[in-house]
């Protein structure tokens, strides 16, 4: 076929064609489904070489860019540049590409690197992350605005997401060509048996290219392409070689890890749903194992890689923190492995369709928050990407839990749409430390307090156990558990070699190529003149030897070697610093030589403490690990905070860093408080400093809250400001678990400072104290009752309560709790203040109860859709539990009142008893009988009397219930007009029951009954007389109304005294 000149130049122009290629032996692998090279149509050709659909639904075009004339490397400015020929941009075309659906996705590939383009990609996960990135950096947010807003209409979101998906990658023509064929040479072999030429699949492939061109290319025509030529797809499954390695893999990684486990046994410590369910199936097809350094996470791993073994599933464990320098790529991971390809299609198809688990241990050595290899983030993400593609593997990923929430790369494993269900490896519990002990003939009551928390992690029991017994008893610390270990391997490594060993050296050596170097391996001839030593050391399981690499046995051990040496050494850190980046393998290392130096040396300690704090060539981000160091000490001393403190007056961008490091340490707010600070900042009268000296107090741990509230009275004025301030100290000080900033809030409620906080931030507060100290919330409920009787002088409605509580909508959860979980101290809170309220406020209706105009239109239900509602709702809630559970305490609460006389009183009684009538059944009819005025007070057929009679009355003694049924019968309630005239009667004598009714009351019961037929089809329990009322003048009458036949119609519908209606609702 004719082929275009464009078409020719692109395949002739080998670099490109070499991308091309390498898309095809994704197609190969299963990793790809179709290419087309040069797209016919233009829509789909502008701007690309081709594109490559994969298999999970996203297309990726590709833009290949062998180099430039003259420059180093691709920057945004020449990323946007029009062509002077075409008027269009790379990226303007590649944007143009992703724009259309949300499945597409853009490469851009060259010999030349982009380093802005991959900085805004790296950190275009998400909104938050890239615009405090762009923030953060002048270069990036002017080149982001300039060059690419415009080609999304400066949509900065668009532009965002655009970016997410576009990827660069960076290769030059002769490492590309080499890993073409490194590729070609795992994937084909001929059946002859003789070498895979590399070039001359090349050149086949190549000439498919050309001859499909405009046409899509998929797996049978490279196949097929391929087999005409001899070649074939090399069969994984069908790899003895494969399938071995894989074993040993396996094997060796678990041989390892068997040094590190206590007393010869894995510990569970998994809770819940783990790596296995009950039937030893994985739970997820993605799991993250997480937990603290040397939590025991590569132990659970360990066991899981045996577990899976055991059972013929093809497993490959992977140890992140052990990859070499220059492996970037899947490929070069599996050859490095000693595997023909990436470990996961090897994985995929030696399981042969079965199920099959890659294994990715400590994920956390990517970490840009802890890690020593942040580069390798994209491999791990490109194995996961591959994973996704293979229904049959699945994922272990095993990774600290600092770095999954302090790396926003690794922080969105956590997010559902990661796929990843978390497992979390909990320390050893008490019972399981002091049971290990044992295990291990060590007394548990002779281990301190302090150090059995140390060895509650894992690696630091095990190092324990290890030590003799007198050595125990003098390992009080981490550090000094670290020195005993190192002084009990190095005389077993001494007994080992039947002579001193060269054990300095050999640490010397080893962590001095590692610091150098920035890595945690090192390879074997750096310990070539002490071998013989080393290799105890590995025997010994100081020093782990793979793949002709030393390492330290665990990280942890390696900071303490190289801090134990540097300072025997006379090292100064700010040396160490400045010879070389200053990236984030310095942090564990200072953080180690620091914590030695406290123990060891205070004056050089100090020295080197000022230094690395005040030198300006020192990173920000070397130093607020400093500053974090700082905030986990136990016991700072005057030396520490004189640095800090002349930090603070000489540095004032990191005024807020330094708070950070004592805000919530009780050892610092000692220490801060006998030097006087708070006092001191407290007396300068500046707004700014006594607000950042109270976010202080409020952040001190409660076992030092009586100090606190100490120095807030103290230096207390009545201002505004203050008022405010001390706002801000409730809303989030702690009051649960703080006896005194309890009562220093209740104190506040009661003088009214706190007189502004309302609505939801007053019940935000009351809610977050019912959830640890339900009584509290009462009482705070019972103070806040008080102002508002204070307040107002004499509540008039409910509305007023209403809005004195913030609102409708407010308290709707924290009421109800309190009610439920605390009812005595409810009732006891609650109960007196609405007796007084009701005094305050209730009027005396001729041969009625006292009625108050808050809570007596309640009396017959249970409505809380207001505070004022929800108060009397929660007060029946916890009265009725006291009726069950403590009656002497009941009748207690209700002595202590005075409006008996009243109907919410009546109410409130009668719900308590109705709750054990078995107990209050007779006190029930009597109450009722020696006032008529309580059988009065409601008719409704679920609340008041009725509930009460009926709930009652099978429990009703012969003499109790001939009273009541006299009383009832011998009733007149004054508002019954003689149209309704007895529906109170009928209303009681049904809830009695015909069956206990007398001659009498069956002759009135049965008259009502047939005055009322339309009652007896109702149930008991509706609310037949709640509805919606509309107005009773009819829509098309409003308009023709006079002034007159208003007047007329308000005195003919008025009804100021009480009705009872049967009828559907009308009137308004």
């Amino acid at each position: 076929m004719t082929v275009s000149g464009g078409a020719s130049d692109k395949l002739g122009n080998r670099y490109e064609a070499f991308w091309s290629i390498l898309a095809l032996l994704d197609i190969v692998r299963g990793e790809a489904v179709e290419l087309v090279l040069e797209p016919l149509q233009l829509e789909e050709s502008r701007g690309i070489e081709f594109y490559l659909d994969r298999p999970d639904g996203h297309r990726e075009y590709w833009s290949v860019k062998s180099q430039r004339a003259g420059v180093l490397g691709w920057s945004l400015s020449s990323l946007a540049a029009p062509d002077p020929k075409t008027g269009r941009s790379i990226l303007g075309d590649l944007m143009g590409h992703i724009t259309p659906d949300s499945s597409h996705k853009a490469v851009f590939a060259s010999s030349l690197a982009a380093p802005d383009l991959v900085e805004l990609q790296s950190f275009a996960t998400d909104h938050d992350t890239f615009e405090e990135r762009l923030n953060r950096s002048n270069k990036l947010a002017s080149g982001f605005r300039s060059h690419l807003l415009p080609l999304c209409a400066n949509n900065r979101e668009k532009a965002r997401m655009v970016i997410e998906r576009l990827r660069v990658k960076v290769q030059d023509k002769e490492s590309l060509r080499a890993q073409l064929d490194s590729t070609i040479g795992m994937l084909l072999y001929r059946p002859d048996g003789s070498p895979v030429d590399a070039s001359a699949v090349r050149g086949h492939l190549g000439d498919l290219l050309l001859e499909r061109i405009h046409r899509p290319v998929r797996q049978n025509d490279v196949l097929e392409e391929l087999g005409k030529h001899g070649f074939r797809r090399r069969e994984w499954a069908l790899d003895k070689q494969s399938i071995d390695r894989l074993r040993e893999l396996g094997e060796g990684y678990t041989r390892r890890v068997q040094s590190l486990l206590i007393n010869r046994h894995t510990i569970p410590l998994i809770s819940g749903p783990g790596i296995f369910d009950e039937k030893k199936r994985l739970t997820r097809r993605r799991i993250l194992l997480s937990g603290v350094a040397g939590g025991g996470k590569s132990c659970a791993l360990a066991h899981a890689v045996s577990r899976l073994q055991a059972d013929g599933i093809p497993t490959l464990p992977v140890r992140f923190d052990e990859i070499p320098e220059g492996i970037l790529s899947c490929s070069e991971l599996g050859k490095r492995l000693g595997l023909p390809d990436s470990p996961v299609p090897v994985l995929a198809a030696a399981a042969n369709g079965a199920t099959c688990v890659l294994v990715i241990d400590q994920l956390d050595a990517v970490s840009l928050a802890s890690g020593r290899r942040p580069e390798l983030w994209n491999l791990f993400d490109d194995l996961r990407h591959q994973a996704d593609t293979f229904p049959n593997v699945h994922m272990i990923v095993g990774c600290r839990a600092f770095d999954l929430e302090h790396d926003h790369r690794l922080r969105k494993l956590r997010a559902a749409e990661a796929g990843f269900a978390e497992v979390a490896v909990r320390l050893l519990s008490p019972e399981q430390l002091e049971e290990q002990l044992r295990v291990a003939s060590v007394d548990p009551t002779a281990v301190s307090p302090d150090l059995k928390e140390t060895l509650r992690l894992p690696l630091h029991l095990s190092m324990y156990l290890i030590l003799r017994s007198e050595d125990r008893s003098r390992a009080l610390s981490r550090d000094a558990l670290y020195a005993k270990f190192w002084d009990r391997k190095r005389s077993d490594t001494n007994r080992r070699l039947g002579r001193r060993s060269e054990w300095v050296e050999v640490v010397d050596r080893l962590s001095g190529w590692l610091s150098e170097h920035q890595q945690i391996s090192a390879p074997e001839y750096i310990l070539d003149a002490v071998a013989e030593d080393a290799k105890a050391m590995v025997s010994e399981h100081v020093l782990e030897f793979s793949g002709r690499q030393y390492r330290f046995f665990h990280e942890s051990f390696f900071d303490y070697a190289f801090a134990r040496r540097f300072i025997a050494t006379a090292g100064k850190l700010l040396d160490l610093l400045n010879s070389g980046e200053q990236h984030l393998f310095r942090r564990a290392q200072l953080r180690q030589v620091l914590s030695l130096l406290r123990d060891r040396d205070r004056a050089r300690y100090l020295a080197e403490l000022s230094s690395l704090l005040r030198d300006d060539g020192v990173r920000f981000h070397v130093k607020n690990h400093v500053l974090q160091f700082l905030g986990s000490v136990d016991c700072p001393f005057l030396g520490e905070w004189t640095i800090l403190n002349r930090l603070i007056q000489n540095v004032p961008w990191l005024r807020r860093h330094v708070l950070g490091v004592v805000a919530g340490k009780a050892f610092w707010f000692d220490l801060l408080d006998r030097t006087g600070f708070f006092d001191s900042s407290f007396s300068t009268g500046d707004d700014q400093t006594r607000h950042e000296t109270i976010w202080l107090l409020v952040r001190v741990p409660p076992c030092r809250s009586r100090r606190v509230v100490e120095l807030l009275r103290k230096h207390r004025s009545q201002t505004v400001q203050w008022d405010q301030e001390l706002l801000y100290v409730v809303s989030v000080g702690d009051l649960s678990d703080s006896p005194e900033m309890f009562d220093f809030f209740l104190s506040l409620v009661d003088d009214g400072t706190l007189k502004e906080l309302t609505g939801d931030w007053w019940w935000h507060i009351i809610e977050s104290i019912t959830d640890e100290k339900p009584a509290g919330a009462c009482t705070a409920i019972g103070h806040w009752l008080d102002q508002v009787i204070i307040r107002t002088g004499e509540i008039l409605d409910r509305e007023e309560l209403d809005e004195a509580f913030g609102g409708v909508h407010s308290g709707a959860t924290a009421i109800k709790e309190a009610a439920e979980k605390a009812p005595n101290e409810f009732v006891h809170e609650i109960l007196p203040r609405i007796d007084r309220i009701i005094a305050m406020t209730a009027t005396q209706p001729p041969g009625d109860l006292d009625f108050d105009p808050i809570w007596s239109y309640m009396v017959h239900n249970d409505a809380h859709t207001t505070p004022a509602e929800r108060i009397l709702s929660g007060l029946g809630i916890a009265l009725e539990h006291i009726a069950r559970e403590s009656p002497v305490e009941l009748d207690n609460e209700l002595s202590r009142c005075t409006a008996h006389d009243s109907r919410t009183l009546s109410y409130l009684t009668l719900r308590a008893w109705s709750a054990a009538p078995e107990r209050y059944a007779d006190r029930i009819a009597e109450y009722l009988v020696e006032d008529p005025r309580r059988l009065k007070a409601s008719d409704h057929p679920t609340g008041g009397p009725v509930r009460a009679i009926r709930t009652a009355s099978p429990y009703f003694s012969k003499n109790a219930l001939a009273r009541l049924e006299a009383a009832i019968v011998s009733m007149k309630v004054e508002w019954e007009d003689r149209e309704f005239r007895g529906i109170t009667q009928l209303r009681q004598l049904e809830a009695m029951g015909r069956g206990r009714l007398g001659q009498k009351a069956q002759k009135l019961l049965a008259e009502l009954q047939r005055k009322f037929p339309e009652l007896r089809s109702r149930k008991a329990d509706t609310d037949e007389n709640e509805g919606w009322v509309g107005s009773p003048i009819p829509d098309r009458a409003l308009s023709k109304m006079s002034d007159e036949n208003w007047l007329q119609a308000m005195k003919k519908y008025a009804r100021p005294e009480r009705t009872r209606k049967l009828r559907p609702f009308s009137g308004g």
